[in-house]
């Protein structure tokens, strides 16, 4: 479920989304400065002037670089163009057997569903510790609790007046499907859109 990641796009980059994403690459064990700097350049890549941020990198940087033709200046249309960011991609502690691109969407609704979120988008929307994050997951995984909502939001979930107004019990129209050969070196990961009103297809 795309709901149990954390949104590259959407307006709230700026405010809670930059918190929840410095939480996700922290657990990455990356250093504040490396997130601080990882950051601009997401927010650079996705806005649409040529203006630097303090940390952050736009087109004459990317030139520099040899990269003159990656930055957009759009939102992003698909996790995976996030290796396209300067400095994303060189970063090889975001890379190894649980990548950066199993953690993030680019759904523009920031809403965050516990339950089918993995551990480290837990501790990127709460700030609980990594060892109660998967605790929950494997508890939840089990049957045993297979609602965590209450465990790690306190107050009301999904009312837009409350503090949690952000977070919803119900999965996206979107799915994340990866088709792979047990052992094969590589594989196919699939967005899949549910699109039951649209004119052409029931799913996209």
């Amino acid at each position: 479920d795309a709901r149990g990641m954390i949104s590259l796009n959407g307006s709230l980059l700026d405010t809670v989304g930059r918190v929840r994403l410095e939480r996700l690459l922290a657990t990455y064990n990356l250093e504040p400065t490396t997130i601080a700097s990882l950051i601009d350049s997401v927010l650079d890549y996705r806005d649409t002037d040529d203006f630097r941020r303090i940390n952050g990198a736009e087109k004459e940087e990317y030139a520099a670089a040899g990269k003159g033709g990656f930055i957009r200046n759009a939102e992003l249309l698909a996790p995976t163009e996030i290796v396209r960011i300067l400095g994303v991609s060189g970063r090889a502690e975001l890379w190894g057997d649980d990548p950066l691109t199993n953690h993030v969407n680019t759904l523009r609704s920031s809403l965050f569903n516990p339950n089918s979120a993995g551990w480290r988008d837990l501790v990127a929307a709460t700030g609980i510790t990594e060892e109660m994050a998967k605790s929950l997951v494997k508890t939840r995984r089990s049957g045993e609790t297979p609602d965590i909502s209450n465990m790690v939001f306190t107050g009301a979930i999904n009312n837009p007046f409350e503090q949690n107004g952000g977070v919803s019990l119900f999965p996206s129209e979107t799915i994340i499907v990866t088709l792979q050969y047990v052992g094969a070196p590589s594989g196919v990961r699939m967005s899949i859109k549910h699109t039951p009103a649209s004119p052409v297809s029931p799913w996209m």
